[in-house]
């Protein structure tokens, strides 16, 4: 038996930071159509929607044209589908179920737990779902999980929902609770990154991710898994890396770079050869690679490495075949070349600040990192607070800093920045190597 898995295509949405040269099928509704070939074409059982396959109820009839086509030609094939809606298509996903009778199955309704029975290519499967009835749900779906064991076939869950993460407003699941709710394997939505997390007893959980990546917080390979029932009956998941869309973070390392002619082939190079890598495992699905250029190193452009680097990206454009690779955005996390520890033993501005950076490079045990972490936390979210951020609906903090290690590197990238700034109006503008303090 062969089931094909996806979720979270969030169809009326295009990946973001593309340039305006773009193909036009670089779209959500685009990769529903890619997953509609690949179903045919592999001939598999099932296809399994995990949800927000549409991506806000405003999207109705920009979704309705592609689903209709996809779901008629998987009905002339006889491969069925199923679905569970999540927290952006709970209302949409419904009332597009209604239009399509028979070969489409949406599970669970209404936040009302349901199983559906298919009797495959491959043999019987069993489908317990719940779906989001409203756009936030607080509490665990699986409490009110009651359904009793099927006798024989294939026995899956499908959830969409944020797993360990209590307080969530979408569905807060527990790892504990879906490995020992019944089914040999959960298949979920709402986390746009695949992850699969086998287990050595209990159920195997999979959120397949979205098969198009959709924006630079998602980097790395994303498409849709297949699911295989072997003739011993174990279940066995294959990632199909298949997006024509994919982000990339590329480090590129400039210690000991002298002038800023020699950053730019640099930086070509390192995106060249990260284009070539990816292609290796897409093959001929990618058509864009969209990379941050993370500079990192001690060098002494420190200051000047942004100058350099941005205007020179912004027309970079490598190509092999299909696929192009350009740059989105540049990150630069060098350092100059200071004698930290020597300015931490002066007095002075430079001083504190060299004992602060020291601070965030103790490692996560240290009291003072953390209580430096919290002060820095603080202060963001009162910056977040102010009146040019009131009018988002959203944490402006937490999407700059959503942990401590991104917090940590946000301080000391800023630290670094400052410390340069002070040493080179005191001291003459270039920074000094170690032992020459």
């Amino acid at each position: 038996m062969q089931i094909l898995c996806a979720g979270d295509f969030h169809i009326g949405r295009r990946p973001t930071r593309l340039p305006p040269e773009a193909g036009v099928g670089l779209s959500a509704a685009q990769a529903w159509q890619d997953l509609v070939a690949l179903a045919l074409e592999r001939s598999v059982d099932l296809v399994v929607l995990t949800g927000d396959v549409v991506d806000r109820d405003n999207r109705y009839f920009e979704a309705f044209g592609p689903l209709e086509a996809g779901l008629d030609a998987l009905a002339r094939a006889r491969i069925p589908v199923a679905a569970v809606a999540g927290n952006h298509d709970y209302d949409v996903l419904p009332r597009l179920a209604e239009s399509f009778p028979g070969n489409f199955h949406l599970i669970g309704a209404g936040g009302r737990w349901e199983r559906v029975t298919l009797a495959t290519k491959g043999g019987t499967v069993h489908l317990d779902g719940w779906s989001f009835p409203r756009e936030h749900v607080t509490s665990d779906p699986l409490a009110a999980y009651a359904l009793a064991p099927p006798r024989e076939g294939l026995w899956l869950g499908l959830l969409h929902g944020d797993l360990d993460q209590p307080g969530s407003h979408y569905a807060p699941l527990t790892m504990e609770g879906l490995r020992q709710a019944g089914p040999v394997a959960w298949l979920l939505g709402h986390i746009h990154s695949p992850r699969l997390i086998s287990a050595g007893a209990g159920a195997d959980l999979l959120y397949p991710g979205s098969p198009l990546a959709l924006s630079p917080k998602e980097p790395g390979p994303h498409g849709p898994w297949l699911l295989e029932v072997g003739g011993d009956g174990r279940l066995r998941f294959e990632h199909l890396p298949r997006s024509r869309v994919r982000y990339e973070v590329v480090e590129v390392d400039l210690t000991g770079v002298e002038t800023e002619e020699a950053i730019r082939p640099r930086v070509a190079e390192a995106v060249r050869e990260r284009l070539e890598g990816v292609l290796v495992e897409a093959g001929e699905h990618l058509q864009h690679l969209l990379c941050r250029i993370r500079a990192t190193g001690r060098t002494r452009l420190h200051r000047r490495v942004a100058r350099a680097i941005e205007p020179a990206v912004e027309d970079l454009a490598i190509r092999r075949g299909q696929a192009v690779a350009t740059v989105e955005s540049v990150v630069v996390d060098t350092r100059p070349v200071w004698d930290l520890a020597g300015l931490a033993a002066g007095s002075g501005p430079p001083a504190v600040l060299a004992r602060l950076l020291l601070i965030l490079q103790e490692g996560e045990a240290s009291p003072q990192r953390a209580e430096l972490l919290t002060e820095a936390r603080t202060v963001l979210k009162g910056l977040a607070g102010r009146p040019p951020y009131g009018l988002l609906d959203r944490d402006p903090a937490a999407e700059v800093a959503p942990d401590d290690e991104a917090l940590a590197r946000l301080v000391e990238r800023q630290g670094w920045l400052l410390l340069d700034e002070l040493l080179a109006q005191g001291g003459g503008g270039e920074p000094f190597a170690a032992g020459e303090a």
